[in-house]
């Protein structure tokens, strides 16, 4: 296996036998990018973590995409003044990598930033 596969929740539900069989790492598509767990202040990881808590029980490695990215951070956080962002964002970041940090030895690869220079950062 030296193929990697994007899947959200359900396809991970769906596909289990293709993706275990063929794939040796997943990116959780959507599941994990900031606009997804932070809809609102307080973050919701559950469908990330499915998709993360899948890779761990069937050896399958995981990317992490992505922790920021213009497009896919959440509109609230867009909107706040550019102070407030930033403690929004830093404050975002350690509750994020403080849920996640016991899972390195799944979650191999980590997407930081995407797509760096953009207009509603």
């Amino acid at each position: 296996r030296i193929w990697g596969s994007g899947a959200n929740a359900v396809e991970v539900a769906s596909y289990e036998d293709v993706l275990t069989a063929n794939f040796h790492v997943i990116t959780p598509e959507n599941a994990c990018k900031p606009s997804a767990i932070y809809q609102t202040r307080t973050p919701d990881f559950r469908d990330c973590d499915r998709v993360i808590d899948w890779a761990e029980a069937n050896g399958v490695e995981v990317r992490f995409h992505v922790s920021a990215w213009g497009d896919w951070n959440p509109d609230w956080m867009k909107a706040l003044p550019a102070e407030e962002k930033q403690d929004e964002f830093s404050r975002y970041m350690r509750e994020m990598l403080t849920h996640y940090k016991d899972r390195s030895g799944t979650i191999k690869y980590w997407d930081v930033l995407n797509e760096a220079v953009c207009d509603n950062v």
